[in-house]
């Protein structure tokens, strides 16, 4: 009995940190298309510094799961839960990087064109960060109810990254001078679609680690 509920301490415990990398992930992602938005150059170099504490709470993760493995040799449904835990870091960490990709395009702070269209980046940021509040709590939760809302949200960003594309296309062909102001925006738009194909793969986790399914949500 006392080897079990130290198991759902360990359990509880590691949770509470992936809860806590996806927090400092969620905030990176909103603070850096705010940077971008707003050109707010300080802003940025702050967010690429952060990816350092990131990267070191992924790897606190990998090593307590490591360790829970080894000490408490888990089996079935328990070890679904860690090796998804360890995925999920994993993807987290990689949005992570793409908070930091966004900040350095904010520093490369390419000149507007004169008539600058208005680019749905925001738009696009909010859905990017709901869809990993969603991720992340239905993974905490245990709920796989979520997939739809999930799918929902990836399928929106798809649609707003394709219409940036399509925009900024048609900007370089007006404007060729523009062509960098565009791209940085293209490459942006790409990047936060990216947040979302991560966050379903973190639904995915949370299938496996629920049933020990594996499912592909974003084919």
């Amino acid at each position: 009995m006392r080897t079990r509920a130290h198991y759902d301490e360990e359990l509880h415990q590691l949770y509470q940190e992936l809860q806590s990398l996806g927090e400092a992930v969620k905030k990176e992602i909103a603070a850096a298309v705010r940077a971008f938005d707003q050109i707010d150059l300080v802003e940025a170099q702050r967010i690429i510094g952060a990816d350092a504490l990131i990267d070191k709470a992924h790897e606190t993760i990998e090593q307590h799961v490591l360790q829970i493995i080894a000490l408490q040799q888990p089996v079935a449904s328990d070890l679904r839960r860690l090796l998804a835990a360890l995925e999920i870091a994993s993807e987290l960490e990689r949005i992570g990087d793409y908070a930091k990709r966004i900040a350095k395009a904010t520093l490369r702070n390419p000149a507007p064109p004169q008539a600058a269209p208005d680019v749905p980046i925001s738009q696009l940021g909010d859905l990017a960060v709901a869809m990993l509040i969603t991720g992340i709590d239905a993974f905490i939760a245990g709920s796989p109810d979520k997939l739809e809302q999930i799918q929902q949200q990836d399928d929106e960003i798809d649609r707003l990254e394709d219409g940036v594309r399509a925009q900024m296309l048609a900007l370089i062909q007006r404007e060729p001078a523009a062509a960098e102001w565009a791209l940085d925006r293209t490459v942006v738009a790409h990047t936060l679609e990216r947040v979302g194909d991560r966050v379903t793969n973190v639904a995915e986790q949370l299938v496996f680690a629920a049933r020990g399914e594996r499912v592909d949500l974003n084919p």
